[in-house]
């Protein structure tokens, strides 16, 4: 019956140490591995005993169910991987088929019923559709989509090899015999028929099927078979141990995989077997052999856990070595035929042709030195040869004509001397030529040739000059006493401070266009400018693989490829990195590398081998994958991998993260590179080196994405950028809802303000009209009673005003009595008036400025006949508003002013002014009269009565005169 059931699992990490050509057991639960594989996102797996996990090139995951007892999932030894669609499938030794979904990390496991047999030994996989399947008691078959088993034939299944498209050889093993006895079986899947084979031996371990051939092996040698199941070879093998697997590597190699003798290199085309020489793998037990898509080569081991190596193919190789293996080539040209000539420390001067066999020149006999510093080619036609003793050689490659330099006593135009270290190309005419006292120049004229010594710097005449290099009208020379720099345009010469190289030697040097110089040491490699600062200083503090260079050629506009006593680097300046090529059976001390003009050549003691300048490692372009996701450097749980999420919401309080990822290439993950930028944080890509994560403190709540690039190790950059869309929610209070909650809140606080202006507008309407109302009443009850002032009182004392008039034509009356009607009739007269002012006054039409005014100048008019009236006023003035009880004490103030003009000021002229300043109302009563004295006595009533209607409306009150100067009197009121 079979059985399912779904796991919960968690992830647990651990860091690992590099890959490289080691060992790997940090990170397992245990060292026993037996199988390896890459998903198709690039993840490798590791499947070992009781554990699987998965690697991304830093940290390993390790897939188990109870972190607190730790107890596997993956129980014995899971020994084959498989991948269909999303899924993984892990097949275990103890009957278990576990399914990993890739989008979510959810395993599903399937249980073998007991009646199909106890365990898995073999298996392999169908077209995609299943698992063929081998157990004590059945060839089993599991669907990947019904998820059954189905038993196919009966049988204890040890090995299932796939022969063709339909066709399956199985090795079975037979109790009846003795325990080391198979026998063979061809299957039809499609027809499930079995026909039992007859092969040459039935006694073997486990078979293979390599480059479509059938391999048997016995105790000492394996068979081969072609695909007809005939005989084709047998091959002895050269250890005596059991092959574990037979790896096709390409159409050259194979590798073969051993129980407790390591690994071996399989030659397709002689079919020689050569061990695989490795410390880490001479002499493990290997299980699995596995090709990642980078071309690293992977080893599950047991007891060793996991190692890599890199591709078999390497970028450089053998061209020629010395028969004299204590002799040492120290320099290496080219010329027009791409011949290479190289010169030797005891052998002399060597000629390799094309075919790479050695010319035979006459040339060669005519050298009487068997020590050559220095080749230089000029102008492709002239090979300059130094030596150490027998001065500088000049050899036309065409005309074969040879020319010698060397030094003449007392001949100035001679060599300085015969023992020459270096030479230097200036021009197609120019060599400089560095010997043991003093530097020299040689300039070609016409088919001539003229020796002229350095003598400008006495430090370069005597001498001895080591090395030179020259670029850009700049000649660096290296020399016993330190390092010069010579300007060729004047000869100027700069020399380094003492203590620069006090305690370095200095072994190269290589000019550059930017007036600079690279200076090969003994203690790393340095950048110089042309006054001797140090730009760049790369050696073993700084990761350098080495601190002893020992030569320096340009290889493109931004690469280097240096010597050191360990090997070569190939150095790119603008990245600062490297990588280091060393190969203990061809080179490992490095003399001298030529960059010619197809390839590089290089001398390594009496060996002389090409590098592939164009040979990549790895040219690949790597996935790039998110790792792990971290916040405030805890790490995030999430619902699904992060390999698989393509966008991620997190709550404000989660702002501060870390993403780490990856470039899933394995060749040497230390040196892959990254760039990342965050879209909204980021201006420009952010180039982290190799730093695999970024971190971003305090994210502001809204949208983000945060997109990665990575290389591999040889600077090859994924082609798309892997993304993620990063949302970091707001606080309740910043949201829409929040907003939209606030937006309500303000309205309905609008609302209510505006129901309470409203409200107060109407209740100000109300009382404002309540007012008006009363207002009117009061104009109407004024009104009301000017009329019966005037109807009542007013026709009262005119009758009384005409009674007395007419009585006092009456002669009957006494002088006495005359005199009483008189003042009746007089004091009904002006009650009369003063009832006509009153009701003037309190009639509503006359409250105007305007009016009153016209009210005073009509009453000046009446009172002062036989005057001369002048009455100014402004134009402001009408507009004033004033009260009735300023009107009236206005009005009685000018009228008591005029009567008193009338009955003592004797004149003839009466000014009244009307006149505003600022905010106060100015008004003036002046005439031309008499005046009089302020001091007198009699003036206090008069005085009194000006100052009281003042006080009555806040005004104040003036006066003005003299004895013969007339008067002015004035009242000053403000106006709100």
């Amino acid at each position: 019956m079979l059985l399912h059931v779904l796991l919960s699992i968690q992830l647990f990490s651990g860091q690992l140490d590099s890959l490289a050509s080691k060992t790997i057991s940090s990170g397992l639960p245990n060292d026993y591995c037996t199988s390896i594989f890459q998903d198709s996102n690039d993840f490798l797996w590791f499947g070992g005993y009781n554990h699987i996990s998965r690697y991304n090139g830093y940290t390993r995951f390790i897939y188990k169910s109870n972190p607190q007892t730790k107890k596997p999932v993956f129980k014995e030894r899971n020994f084959a991987f498989y991948q269909h669609q999303e899924k993984l499938w892990v097949v275990s030794e103890s009957a278990y088929i576990y399914s990993i979904d890739l989008k979510t990390d959810s395993i599903a496991v399937f249980r073998l019923p007991e009646q199909y047999g106890t365990n898995f030994i073999t298996s392999s996989e169908e077209m995609n559709e299943g698992i063929w399947l081998g157990t004590n008691k059945h060839l089993i078959f599991f669907d990947y989509t019904k998820h059954e088993f189905k038993a196919h034939y009966d049988g204890h299944i040890v090995a299932i090899v796939k022969m063709s498209k339909s066709n399956l050889l199985l090795q079975i093993y037979n109790e009846q015999f003795a325990p080391s006895y198979r026998r063979f079986i061809s299957y039809d899947r499609n027809t499930n028929e079995a026909k039992s084979l007859s092969l040459q031996s039935n006694t073997t371990n486990q078979p293979f099927v390599y480059n479509h051939q059938l391999i048997l092996q016995f105790p000492k040698y394996i068979e081969f078979y072609d695909e007809s199941l005939r005989f084709n070879r047998r091959i002895d093998l050269p250890f005596n141990a059991v092959v574990t697997d037979f790896f096709y590597y390409n159409d050259q190699f194979g590798i073969i995989g051993t129980n407790n003798a390591g690994a071996y290199i399989f030659d397709n085309t002689d079919f020689t077997i050569t061990p695989l020489d490795d410390d880490d793998i001479s002499s493990a037990s290997i299980h699995d052999i596995f090709l990642d898509k980078s071309d690293n080569i992977w080893f599950a081991m047991a007891n060793n856990g996991v190692a890599k190596i890199k591709k078999l193919i390497k970028p450089y190789n053998q061209l020629f070595e010395l028969k004299n293996k204590n002799d040492v080539i120290i320099t290496i040209e080219d010329d027009a035929f791409n011949r290479i000539w190289f010169g030797t420390s005891k052998s002399g001067l060597f000629i390799l042709d094309n075919d790479q066999k050695l010319q035979d020149l006459p040339l060669l006999k005519t050298i009487n030195s068997n020590f050559i510093p220095s080749i230089k080619t000029t102008n492709d036609t002239t090979i300059w040869i130094a030596t150490l003793g027998n001065g500088l050689i000049n050899y036309n490659i065409f005309s074969e004509e040879t020319r010698f330099f060397k030094t003449v006593s007392d001949d100035s135009s001679s060599l300085s001397n015969n023992l020459i270290f270096c030479l230097e190309e200036q021009s197609e005419d120019t060599i400089w030529v560095g010997t043991y006292s003093g530097l020299n120049r040689i300039v070609r004229h016409n088919s001539s040739y003229n020796t002229m010594r350095f003598f400008e710097d006495q430090q370069l005449v005597t001498t001895q000059i080591n090395k030179l290099s020259y670029n850009a009208n700049r000649l660096w020379v290296s020399t016993t006493n330190g390092l010069h720099v010579i300007n060729t345009k004047n000869n100027s010469v700069q020399t380094s401070p003492q203590e620069l190289f006090e305690t370095i030697s200095i072994r190269n040097l290589l000019a550059d266009s930017l007036q600079h110089c690279w200076v090969a040491t003994n203690d790393g490699l340095f950048l110089l400018d042309e006054s001797f600062n140090i730009l760049k200083r790369y050696n073993r503090v700084k990761n350098f693989p080495s601190d002893l260079i020992t030569d320096i050629v340009t290889i493109s506009s931004n690469e280097l490829l240096i010597g050191t006593n360990e090997g070569l680097i190939l150095f790119n300046t603008e990245t600062e990195s490297f990588k280091n090529y060393r190969d203990k059976n061809l080179f490992d001390h490095i003399n001298t590398i030529k960059n010619l003009k197809a390839t590089a050549v290089v001398s390594s003691g009496s060996k002389l081998f090409n590098f592939d300048r164009s040979f990549s490692d790895n040219p690949r372009p790597p996935k790039i994958q998110f790792t792990n996701l971290k916040v405030f450097d805890l790490e995030f749980p999430l619902a699904k991998p992060l390999t698989t999420i393509r966008s991620l919401e997190l709550e404000h309080f989660n702002n501060n993260i870390t993403i780490e990822f990856a470039s899933l290439d394995y060749t040497d993950p230390g040196r892959n590179n990254y760039r990342y930028r965050m879209d909204g944080v980021d201006p420009n890509w952010v180039q982290s080196g190799t730093e695999n994560r970024a971190i971003y403190s305090y994210l502001k709540p809204g949208n983000y994405t945060f997109s990665v690039i990575g290389s591999n190790s040889d600077g090859i950059w994924s082609k798309e950028p892997r993304s993620l869309l990063i949302t970091i929610n707001p606080p309740f209070y910043q949201t829409n809802i929040a907003y939209m909650i606030y937006l309500i809140a303000i309205l309905a606080f609008c609302y209510e303000i505006y129901q309470r202006i409203v409200e107060r507008e109407r209740q100000e309407a109300k009382r404002e009209e309540l007012r008006l109302n009363n207002e009117l009443d009061k104009q109407r009850m004024k009104s009301q009673i000017a009329a019966d002032l005037h109807d009542e009182i007013g026709s009262n004392l005119s009758s009384i005003k005409l009674i007395s008039e007419r009585l006092k034509k009456n002669n009957q009356f006494s002088h006495s009595e005359l005199k009483q009607l008189s003042v009746i009739h007089e004091i009904s007269s002006s009650s009369a008036a003063a009832i006509r002012e009153i009701v003037w006054f309190i009639n509503p039409a006359n409250e105007t400025m305007a009016a009153f005014v016209n009210k005073i100048q009509q009453t000046a008019q009446q009172m002062l006949d036989g005057f001369e009236l002048n009455f100014e006023i402004d134009t402001h003035v009408n507009q004033l508003e004033t009260s009735i009880e300023q009107r009236r004490n206005i009005f009685l103030f000018v009228k008591e002013a005029l009567q008193n003009i009338i009955k003592h000021a004797d004149c003839r002229i009466v000014n009244i002014r009307f006149q505003m300043s600022d905010d106060k109302l100015h008004i003036s009563i002046s005439d031309d009269g008499k005046g009089f004295n302020l001091r007198s006595d009699h003036l206090g009533n008069g005085l009194n009565n000006f100052r009281k209607r003042a006080e009555n409306i806040n005004a104040e009150f003036n006066i003005n005169s003299s004895i013969g100067n007339g008067t002015e009197v004035s009242l000053e009121l403000k106006i709100p």
